[in-house]
Protein backbone atom coordinates (compact mmCIF):
# COMPACT_ATOMS: atom_id res chain seq x y z
CA UNK A 1 0.00 0.00 0.00
CA UNK A 2 0.79 3.87 -0.36
CA UNK A 3 0.94 6.10 2.16
CA UNK A 4 -1.81 8.40 3.22
CA UNK A 5 0.74 10.99 4.87
CA UNK A 6 0.33 14.58 4.29
CA UNK A 7 -3.97 14.01 3.80
CA UNK A 8 -3.58 11.85 7.67
CA UNK A 9 -1.12 10.13 9.62
CA UNK A 10 -0.49 7.20 8.27
CA UNK A 11 -0.78 4.43 11.53
CA UNK A 12 1.49 1.53 11.04
CA UNK A 13 0.99 -2.38 12.10
CA UNK A 14 4.13 -3.39 14.18
CA UNK A 15 4.73 -6.89 14.41
CA UNK A 16 5.25 -9.06 17.84
CA UNK A 17 7.93 -11.80 18.65
CA UNK A 18 5.82 -14.57 17.46
CA UNK A 19 4.40 -12.79 13.59
CA UNK A 20 5.17 -14.25 10.72
CA UNK A 21 6.87 -12.59 7.69
CA UNK A 22 3.02 -12.72 5.94
CA UNK A 23 1.12 -11.07 9.01
CA UNK A 24 1.71 -8.18 8.86
CA UNK A 25 3.35 -7.87 5.42
CA UNK A 26 7.12 -7.38 6.14
CA UNK A 27 7.74 -6.08 2.32
CA UNK A 28 4.28 -4.17 2.57
CA UNK A 29 5.56 -2.68 6.18
CA UNK A 30 8.75 -1.28 4.76
CA UNK A 31 7.08 -0.07 1.69
CA UNK A 32 4.48 2.10 3.56
CA UNK A 33 7.52 3.56 5.85
CA UNK A 34 9.49 4.33 3.43
CA UNK A 35 6.75 6.35 1.29
CA UNK A 36 5.80 7.97 4.43
CA UNK A 37 9.17 9.37 4.75
CA UNK A 38 9.60 10.39 1.59
CA UNK A 39 5.78 11.99 1.49
CA UNK A 40 7.53 14.22 5.13
CA UNK A 41 10.69 15.11 3.40
CA UNK A 42 8.86 16.71 0.62
CA UNK A 43 6.76 18.55 2.94
CA UNK A 44 9.49 19.57 4.73
CA UNK A 45 12.12 20.38 2.18
CA UNK A 46 15.58 20.09 2.62
CA UNK A 47 18.75 23.03 3.58
CA UNK A 48 19.85 22.97 -0.09
CA UNK A 49 16.85 25.15 -0.67
CA UNK A 50 14.24 22.39 -1.93
CA UNK A 51 11.31 23.47 0.27
CA UNK A 52 7.81 23.27 0.30
CA UNK A 53 7.01 25.31 3.59
CA UNK A 54 10.81 26.66 4.27
CA UNK A 55 14.44 26.49 3.71
CA UNK A 56 15.89 25.65 7.01
CA UNK A 57 19.46 25.24 7.87
CA UNK A 58 20.71 22.96 10.66
CA UNK A 59 18.78 23.06 14.19
CA UNK A 60 15.80 24.97 12.76
CA UNK A 61 12.34 24.74 13.36
CA UNK A 62 8.77 24.80 11.92
CA UNK A 63 6.40 26.78 13.36
CA UNK A 64 2.49 25.64 13.91
CA UNK A 65 -0.48 27.53 12.65
CA UNK A 66 -3.84 26.81 13.06
CA UNK A 67 -6.79 26.33 10.33
CA UNK A 68 -7.41 29.99 11.48
CA UNK A 69 -3.94 31.30 10.70
CA UNK A 70 -2.93 31.80 14.03
CA UNK A 71 0.77 30.79 15.37
CA UNK A 72 1.05 28.49 18.07
CA UNK A 73 4.94 28.56 18.59
CA UNK A 74 6.95 30.76 20.98
CA UNK A 75 9.88 31.76 18.40
CA UNK A 76 13.41 32.96 19.78
CA UNK A 77 16.02 34.61 17.44
CA UNK A 78 15.88 36.31 14.17
CA UNK A 79 12.97 36.66 11.96
CA UNK A 80 13.65 37.91 8.47
CA UNK A 81 12.32 39.36 5.55
CA UNK A 82 8.75 38.59 7.22
CA UNK A 83 5.67 40.42 6.39
CA UNK A 84 3.13 40.93 9.28
CA UNK A 85 -0.57 41.75 8.06
CA UNK A 86 -2.58 43.26 11.38
CA UNK A 87 -0.44 41.54 14.10
CA UNK A 88 -1.37 41.86 17.85
CA UNK A 89 1.29 41.48 19.92
CA UNK A 90 0.43 41.41 24.09
CA UNK A 91 3.49 41.18 26.33
CA UNK A 92 7.05 40.58 25.24
CA UNK A 93 9.72 42.95 24.18
CA UNK A 94 10.89 44.28 20.74
CA UNK A 95 14.39 44.65 20.45
CA UNK A 96 16.00 47.35 17.69
CA UNK A 97 12.61 46.48 15.56
CA UNK A 98 12.95 47.94 12.01
CA UNK A 99 9.68 48.86 10.09
CA UNK A 100 10.35 50.16 6.24
CA UNK A 101 7.64 50.91 3.65
CA UNK A 102 4.27 51.28 3.37
CA UNK A 103 1.96 48.53 4.66
CA UNK A 104 -1.83 49.17 4.40
CA UNK A 105 -2.27 46.22 7.65
CA UNK A 106 -2.71 48.10 11.15
CA UNK A 107 0.00 46.58 13.74
CA UNK A 108 -1.75 46.66 17.58
CA UNK A 109 1.54 46.91 19.97
CA UNK A 110 0.12 46.18 23.59
CA UNK A 111 2.08 46.57 26.99
CA UNK A 112 5.17 46.20 25.63
CA UNK A 113 8.46 47.66 25.08
CA UNK A 114 10.28 48.62 21.98
CA UNK A 115 13.81 49.47 22.23
CA UNK A 116 15.91 51.84 19.86
CA UNK A 117 13.50 51.36 16.88
CA UNK A 118 13.82 53.05 13.51
CA UNK A 119 10.95 53.59 11.64
CA UNK A 120 10.72 55.04 7.86
CA UNK A 121 7.63 56.53 6.45
CA UNK A 122 5.69 55.47 9.62
CA UNK A 123 1.75 57.28 9.55
CA UNK A 124 1.05 57.12 13.59
CA UNK A 125 -2.62 58.47 14.63
CA UNK A 126 -2.98 59.70 18.17
CA UNK A 127 -0.11 58.03 19.93
CA UNK A 128 0.40 58.38 23.56
CA UNK A 129 4.14 59.75 24.25
CA UNK A 130 5.63 59.87 27.30
CA UNK A 131 9.46 60.46 29.02
CA UNK A 132 11.20 62.59 26.50
CA UNK A 133 10.92 61.40 23.02
CA UNK A 134 13.31 62.47 19.83
CA UNK A 135 12.44 62.32 16.56
CA UNK A 136 14.75 62.80 13.54
CA UNK A 137 16.30 66.32 12.87
CA UNK A 138 13.99 66.59 9.57
CA UNK A 139 10.97 65.90 11.79
CA UNK A 140 11.00 67.36 15.00
CA UNK A 141 13.08 68.22 17.43
CA UNK A 142 12.86 67.26 21.73
CA UNK A 143 10.42 68.19 23.09
CA UNK A 144 11.91 70.69 25.31
CA UNK A 145 10.22 73.52 27.01
CA UNK A 146 11.43 77.07 26.39
CA UNK A 147 13.34 76.41 23.62
CA UNK A 148 13.71 78.31 20.31
CA UNK A 149 13.75 75.39 18.25
CA UNK A 150 10.22 74.98 19.91
CA UNK A 151 8.66 78.07 19.65
CA UNK A 152 10.89 80.84 17.72
CA UNK A 153 7.97 83.45 17.78
CA UNK A 154 7.66 85.80 20.79
CA UNK A 155 4.00 86.70 22.26
CA UNK A 156 2.74 84.25 19.63
CA UNK A 157 -0.62 84.13 22.03
CA UNK A 158 -0.63 87.91 21.75
CA UNK A 159 -0.84 88.38 25.51
CA UNK A 160 1.65 91.56 25.82
CA UNK A 161 0.32 95.03 24.14
CA UNK A 162 2.73 97.42 25.69
CA UNK A 163 1.47 99.97 22.75
CA UNK A 164 -2.15 100.07 23.43
CA UNK A 165 -4.67 97.23 22.77
CA UNK A 166 -5.83 98.93 19.73
CA UNK A 167 -3.68 100.57 17.30
CA UNK A 168 -5.07 102.99 14.38
CA UNK A 169 -2.51 102.84 11.06
CA UNK A 170 -1.66 106.54 11.23
CA UNK A 171 1.65 105.79 10.11
CA UNK A 172 1.37 103.19 7.21
CA UNK A 173 4.08 100.69 9.17
CA UNK A 174 4.04 100.60 13.06
CA UNK A 175 4.05 97.79 15.66
CA UNK A 176 0.96 96.77 16.94
CA UNK A 177 1.18 93.96 19.84
CA UNK A 178 4.62 93.40 20.96
CA UNK A 179 7.10 92.58 18.28
CA UNK A 180 3.85 92.16 15.52
CA UNK A 181 4.43 94.63 12.79
CA UNK A 182 1.86 95.87 10.73
CA UNK A 183 2.54 97.59 7.14
CA UNK A 184 0.13 98.72 4.64
CA UNK A 185 0.35 100.97 1.30
CA UNK A 186 -1.09 104.23 3.14
CA UNK A 187 -2.03 105.08 6.69
CA UNK A 188 -5.62 105.16 7.71
CA UNK A 189 -7.28 105.08 11.02
CA UNK A 190 -9.95 102.75 9.37
CA UNK A 191 -7.01 100.06 9.04
CA UNK A 192 -6.29 99.34 12.85
CA UNK A 193 -4.87 96.41 14.89
CA UNK A 194 -6.55 95.24 18.40
CA UNK A 195 -6.84 92.89 20.75
CA UNK A 196 -9.45 90.88 21.34
CA UNK A 197 -11.00 88.15 23.31
CA UNK A 198 -9.76 84.99 21.99
CA UNK A 199 -12.77 82.27 21.23
CA UNK A 200 -10.66 78.70 21.17
CA UNK A 201 -9.08 77.33 23.47
CA UNK A 202 -5.97 78.03 25.21
CA UNK A 203 -6.06 81.37 24.16
CA UNK A 204 -6.89 84.44 26.36
CA UNK A 205 -6.58 87.39 23.84
CA UNK A 206 -6.84 87.17 19.70
CA UNK A 207 -5.00 90.07 17.26
CA UNK A 208 -7.11 91.29 14.76
CA UNK A 209 -5.92 92.98 11.82
CA UNK A 210 -8.77 94.98 10.16
CA UNK A 211 -9.25 97.06 6.98
CA UNK A 212 -12.50 98.22 7.31
CA UNK A 213 -12.41 100.76 4.16
CA UNK A 214 -13.67 100.65 0.74
CA UNK A 215 -9.91 100.51 -0.78
CA UNK A 216 -8.68 97.12 -2.58
CA UNK A 217 -4.85 97.64 -0.41
CA UNK A 218 -2.73 95.12 0.66
CA UNK A 219 -2.00 94.57 4.80
CA UNK A 220 0.62 92.48 5.85
CA UNK A 221 1.54 91.83 9.69
CA UNK A 222 4.66 90.42 10.41
CA UNK A 223 7.47 89.12 12.78
CA UNK A 224 11.09 88.69 12.31
CA UNK A 225 13.38 86.75 14.25
CA UNK A 226 16.86 88.51 15.06
CA UNK A 227 19.93 87.52 13.10
CA UNK A 228 21.72 85.73 15.92
CA UNK A 229 18.42 83.86 16.39
CA UNK A 230 17.99 82.73 13.02
CA UNK A 231 21.09 81.42 11.77
CA UNK A 232 19.97 78.14 14.57
CA UNK A 233 17.75 76.99 12.00
CA UNK A 234 20.46 76.35 9.59
CA UNK A 235 19.94 72.96 8.33
CA UNK A 236 16.52 72.22 9.39
CA UNK A 237 13.14 72.73 7.55
CA UNK A 238 10.79 74.97 9.72
CA UNK A 239 6.83 74.29 10.39
CA UNK A 240 4.43 77.25 10.87
CA UNK A 241 1.04 77.03 12.70
CA UNK A 242 -1.45 79.02 13.57
CA UNK A 243 -4.99 79.38 14.36
CA UNK A 244 -7.29 82.30 12.26
CA UNK A 245 -10.46 82.92 11.88
CA UNK A 246 -12.01 86.00 9.57
CA UNK A 247 -14.92 88.45 9.35
CA UNK A 248 -17.80 87.92 7.57
CA UNK A 249 -16.91 90.67 4.84
CA UNK A 250 -13.38 88.73 4.69
CA UNK A 251 -15.12 85.69 4.25
CA UNK A 252 -17.44 86.52 1.45
CA UNK A 253 -14.83 88.96 -0.21
CA UNK A 254 -11.48 87.38 -0.42
CA UNK A 255 -11.37 84.85 2.43
CA UNK A 256 -7.65 83.95 1.47
CA UNK A 257 -4.94 84.43 3.72
CA UNK A 258 -1.52 84.17 2.64
CA UNK A 259 0.79 82.65 4.94
CA UNK A 260 4.74 82.99 4.65
CA UNK A 261 8.25 81.98 6.20
CA UNK A 262 10.33 84.06 4.72
CA UNK A 263 14.14 84.29 4.70
CA UNK A 264 16.51 86.49 3.64
CA UNK A 265 20.27 87.80 4.30
CA UNK A 266 20.60 90.77 5.59
CA UNK A 267 20.75 91.83 9.55
CA UNK A 268 18.51 92.50 11.87
CA UNK A 269 15.44 93.87 9.19
CA UNK A 270 11.50 93.87 9.07
CA UNK A 271 10.69 91.15 6.73
CA UNK A 272 9.34 92.45 3.60
CA UNK A 273 12.41 94.89 4.23
CA UNK A 274 14.82 91.29 4.34
CA UNK A 275 18.37 91.29 2.04
CA UNK A 276 17.97 88.76 -0.91
CA UNK A 277 14.20 88.02 0.91
CA UNK A 278 13.01 84.79 -0.62
CA UNK A 279 9.92 82.50 0.22
CA UNK A 280 11.15 79.42 2.01
CA UNK A 281 7.15 78.67 1.95
CA UNK A 282 4.05 80.58 0.96
CA UNK A 283 0.69 79.17 1.19
CA UNK A 284 -3.11 80.58 0.70
CA UNK A 285 -5.68 79.39 3.54
CA UNK A 286 -9.03 79.89 2.88
CA UNK A 287 -10.58 81.43 6.53
CA UNK A 288 -13.91 81.28 7.64
CA UNK A 289 -16.09 82.55 10.57
CA UNK A 290 -14.90 80.52 13.12
CA UNK A 291 -10.76 79.35 14.02
CA UNK A 292 -9.46 76.88 12.22
CA UNK A 293 -5.85 75.69 12.97
CA UNK A 294 -3.54 75.95 9.31
CA UNK A 295 0.47 74.69 9.32
CA UNK A 296 2.84 75.41 6.85
CA UNK A 297 5.84 73.97 6.16
CA UNK A 298 9.32 74.71 4.63
CA UNK A 299 9.80 72.55 1.18
CA UNK A 300 14.11 72.52 2.30
CA UNK A 301 16.24 72.81 4.73
CA UNK A 302 17.25 76.81 5.54
CA UNK A 303 20.26 77.20 3.41
CA UNK A 304 23.56 77.59 5.32
CA UNK A 305 23.99 81.24 4.42
CA UNK A 306 20.45 82.42 5.80
CA UNK A 307 20.89 85.15 8.41
CA UNK A 308 17.51 86.31 8.83
CA UNK A 309 13.81 84.21 9.51
CA UNK A 310 10.39 85.59 9.55
CA UNK A 311 6.63 84.60 9.42
CA UNK A 312 4.01 86.86 7.80
CA UNK A 313 0.39 87.23 7.06
CA UNK A 314 -1.05 88.90 4.28
CA UNK A 315 -4.32 89.48 2.57
CA UNK A 316 -5.77 92.28 0.12
CA UNK A 317 -8.80 94.24 0.49
CA UNK A 318 -11.57 93.03 -1.87
CA UNK A 319 -14.97 94.16 -2.32
CA UNK A 320 -16.98 97.11 -0.58
CA UNK A 321 -16.25 95.31 3.28
CA UNK A 322 -16.31 98.27 5.64
CA UNK A 323 -16.94 97.07 8.98
CA UNK A 324 -16.10 93.30 9.23
CA UNK A 325 -13.04 93.14 6.50
CA UNK A 326 -10.63 91.64 8.87
CA UNK A 327 -8.71 88.65 10.19
CA UNK A 328 -7.33 87.29 13.48
CA UNK A 329 -4.64 85.43 14.81
CA UNK A 330 -4.37 83.44 17.88
CA UNK A 331 -1.46 80.40 18.88
CA UNK A 332 1.23 81.52 16.05
CA UNK A 333 4.26 78.60 16.50
CA UNK A 334 7.15 78.66 14.37
CA UNK A 335 9.62 75.49 15.37
CA UNK A 336 12.07 73.30 13.73
CA UNK A 337 11.36 70.23 11.65
CA UNK A 338 8.29 69.00 9.89
CA UNK A 339 5.99 68.49 12.50
CA UNK A 340 3.50 71.10 14.00
CA UNK A 341 4.04 70.58 17.44
CA UNK A 342 1.48 71.18 19.94
CA UNK A 343 1.41 74.74 20.66
CA UNK A 344 3.61 75.87 23.50
CA UNK A 345 2.70 78.43 25.99
CA UNK A 346 4.43 80.63 28.31
CA UNK A 347 3.73 82.59 31.48
CA UNK A 348 2.55 86.18 30.81
CA UNK A 349 5.69 86.88 33.22
CA UNK A 350 7.61 85.23 31.18
CA UNK A 351 6.26 86.75 27.90
CA UNK A 352 6.19 90.34 29.11
CA UNK A 353 10.18 89.85 29.70
CA UNK A 354 10.68 88.49 26.27
CA UNK A 355 8.52 91.79 25.13
CA UNK A 356 10.80 94.17 26.99
CA UNK A 357 13.50 93.15 25.40
CA UNK A 358 13.06 95.33 22.43
CA UNK A 359 10.52 97.64 23.74
CA UNK A 360 9.87 98.83 27.40
CA UNK A 361 7.29 101.41 28.79
CA UNK A 362 7.58 102.98 31.85
CA UNK A 363 4.43 104.13 33.51
CA UNK A 364 0.81 104.07 32.06
CA UNK A 365 -1.28 105.33 29.29
CA UNK A 366 -3.34 107.67 31.42
CA UNK A 367 -3.30 109.52 34.83
CA UNK A 368 -1.51 106.81 36.81
CA UNK A 369 2.08 107.22 36.47
CA UNK A 370 5.08 105.37 38.44
CA UNK A 371 7.60 106.14 40.85
CA UNK A 372 11.20 105.88 39.84
CA UNK A 373 13.80 106.12 42.70
CA UNK A 374 16.96 105.72 43.33
CA UNK A 375 17.96 109.54 42.61
CA UNK A 376 21.13 111.67 43.13
CA UNK A 377 21.93 115.53 43.24
CA UNK A 378 25.36 116.27 41.79
CA UNK A 379 27.79 118.95 42.59
CA UNK A 380 26.75 121.38 39.81
CA UNK A 381 22.85 121.22 41.39
CA UNK A 382 21.51 118.55 38.63
CA UNK A 383 19.15 116.20 39.53
CA UNK A 384 19.03 112.61 37.96
CA UNK A 385 17.37 109.90 38.06
CA UNK A 386 18.80 106.23 37.11
CA UNK A 387 15.98 104.15 35.74
CA UNK A 388 17.30 100.45 35.26
CA UNK A 389 15.27 98.05 32.67
CA UNK A 390 14.13 94.77 33.72
CA UNK A 391 16.28 93.13 31.40
CA UNK A 392 19.39 93.61 29.07
CA UNK A 393 17.69 95.50 25.51
CA UNK A 394 18.15 94.29 22.49
CA UNK A 395 19.90 97.40 21.46
CA UNK A 396 20.83 100.78 22.87
CA UNK A 397 16.94 102.13 22.14
CA UNK A 398 15.35 104.89 21.26
CA UNK A 399 13.64 107.04 24.09
CA UNK A 400 10.10 108.69 23.98
CA UNK A 401 9.40 111.51 26.89
CA UNK A 402 5.61 111.86 27.54
CA UNK A 403 5.61 115.50 28.75
CA UNK A 404 1.62 115.89 27.90
CA UNK A 405 0.15 115.01 31.85
CA UNK A 406 3.32 116.31 32.90
CA UNK A 407 6.31 115.31 35.29
CA UNK A 408 5.34 115.57 39.46
CA UNK A 409 8.39 114.89 42.39
CA UNK A 410 7.42 113.92 45.77
CA UNK A 411 9.25 113.33 48.71
CA UNK A 412 6.66 112.88 51.12
CA UNK A 413 7.71 109.00 51.20
CA UNK A 414 10.72 109.81 52.68
CA UNK A 415 10.37 112.99 54.91
CA UNK A 416 6.65 113.44 55.65
CA UNK A 417 6.83 117.06 53.61
CA UNK A 418 4.17 117.60 50.55
CA UNK A 419 4.57 117.46 46.79
CA UNK A 420 7.24 118.79 44.87
CA UNK A 421 4.54 119.47 42.62
CA UNK A 422 5.31 119.44 38.88
CA UNK A 423 8.96 119.37 37.57
CA UNK A 424 8.51 119.37 34.06
CA UNK A 425 9.93 116.88 31.71
CA UNK A 426 13.88 115.69 31.74
CA UNK A 427 16.55 118.06 29.93
CA UNK A 428 18.42 115.25 28.86
CA UNK A 429 18.66 111.56 28.65
CA UNK A 430 22.11 109.34 29.12
CA UNK A 431 20.50 105.61 27.54
CA UNK A 432 22.00 102.57 27.29
CA UNK A 433 20.77 99.25 26.56
CA UNK A 434 20.59 98.21 30.05
CA UNK A 435 19.70 101.66 31.85
CA UNK A 436 18.43 105.06 31.22
CA UNK A 437 19.79 108.10 32.84
CA UNK A 438 16.82 111.04 33.08
CA UNK A 439 18.64 113.97 34.07
CA UNK A 440 16.77 117.98 34.97
CA UNK A 441 19.19 120.95 35.01
CA UNK A 442 18.90 124.48 36.03
CA UNK A 443 15.75 126.21 36.63
CA UNK A 444 13.73 122.67 36.90
CA UNK A 445 16.41 121.12 39.31
CA UNK A 446 15.87 124.11 41.75
CA UNK A 447 11.91 122.79 42.28
CA UNK A 448 13.59 119.68 43.93
CA UNK A 449 14.10 120.71 47.56
CA UNK A 450 17.11 119.52 48.61
CA UNK A 451 16.57 116.20 50.34
CA UNK A 452 18.83 113.14 50.04
CA UNK A 453 16.12 111.32 47.95
CA UNK A 454 13.03 112.40 45.95
CA UNK A 455 10.74 110.41 44.01
CA UNK A 456 9.48 111.07 39.96
CA UNK A 457 6.28 110.08 38.52
CA UNK A 458 5.84 110.26 34.58
CA UNK A 459 6.15 108.37 31.43
CA UNK A 460 8.44 107.43 28.60
CA UNK A 461 8.90 105.06 26.87
CA UNK A 462 12.27 102.79 25.33
CA UNK A 463 12.42 101.25 21.79
CA UNK A 464 14.94 98.63 20.71
CA UNK A 465 12.89 96.79 18.18
CA UNK A 466 13.98 95.90 14.41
Amino acid sequence: MSTSYPGTIQTFSNPSGTSTLDSPDHAGLHTNLADTLGAAQAVMGTTAGTSVLKNFADGDFSTRINSSGVLQQTIQGTINSSTFGTPTVTGGTFASPSTTGTDSGTATLENKTLTSPTVTTPSVSSPTVTGTPVLDSDSAIPFYNDSISRQAIINGNFDVWQRGTSIAMTTADAYAADRWYCETATAATDKTVSRQTASNNGSYYSARVAAVEDVDELVTFSQALESQDSIKFRGQKLTLSFWAKAGAEFVTDNATLTCKIVTGKGTDEKVLAFTTSADAISANKTLTDTFVKHTITTTAAIASDITQVGVSFAFTHAGAGVTTNYFELSQVQLCAGSIALPFQPKSFAQELADCQRYYYRFGADSAIRCAILGNTWDSAGRFAVNVQTRVQMRATPTVAIYSGDGWRGISTHLTGVANVGSIGSPNSVAISDNGILLKWTGADATDFPTYSSVAVWGRFTADAEL
